[in-house]
């Protein structure tokens, strides 16, 4: 059965690595090469009515609609890319609602590149390393009468195995990876080692009973 378990990893590992070369990892919109357009209304608003306006300009286009400067009085719509003609209605449109004057050449437009993934990540590569060390060497001390080998064997294989298979389902389920991503690996990575800390508190409980007996 573990046999079976092993081969099915190994070829499903593989086929992730076969699609990140020939295809890369689905990138979400914001790490993208997009466009970002800057609107000042000069007044607060509603994301809401932004994002209506943004559906009848964008339709089937992934949108992020957020709120900049201090009073929260201009909007950043993020798209893959835009037209004149686009950018003329969208202005329309926000003039319609809010009153305005603007004109197309008040829009702030910026074309961004697409953010290198290791350069996202790295941000939180040197917390994870500390805080895995120093839980380790908690578990290495707690639980030593284990064995080190047996230690260093359930508190890492699960960890890394989780984050593998997490990778694994991005790059072939094609799911974006977006700010969101990072978070979904930490919780991944919380949940497992609290899962390791149970199995390492079991196996002090077994060897207890057998003591015992």
């Amino acid at each position: 059965m573990k046999r079976n378990i092993y081969i099915a990893l190994i070829c499903l590992v593989l086929i992730a690595v076969i699609i990140v070369c020939f295809k890369g990892f689905n990138v979400g919109l914001e790490y993208a090469e997009n466009t970002s357009i800057t609107v000042n209304l000069g007044k607060q608003f509603d994301k809401k009515d932004i994002r209506a306006i943004t559906k009848e300009v964008f339709p089937n286009e992934k949108v992020i609609i957020q709120t900049v400067e201090i009073y929260k009085e201009a909007v950043q719509i993020t798209v893959k890319d835009v037209s004149d003609e686009q950018l003329e209605t969208l202005n329309t449109k926000i003039n319609e609602k809010y009153e305005l004057e603007n004109e197309v050449s008040n829009i702030e437009v910026i074309k961004n590149t697409n953010t290198r993934l290791r350069d996202v990540i790295k941000h939180y590569v040197l917390p994870v390393i500390i805080a895995s060390i120093a839980v380790l060497a908690y578990e290495l001390l707690r639980f030593r009468k284990q064995g080190l080998k047996n230690i260093l064997y359930i508190a890492i294989v699960p960890i890394v195995l989780a984050q593998v298979l997490l990778a694994c389902v991005y790059a072939i389920c094609r799911i974006p990876v977006n700010s969101y991503t990072c978070n979904v690996s930490l919780i991944l990575y919380i949940i497992s080692e609290l899962f390791v800390y149970k199995k390492l508190l079991k196996g002090e409980i077994s060897e207890k009973s057998k003591k015992s007996k």
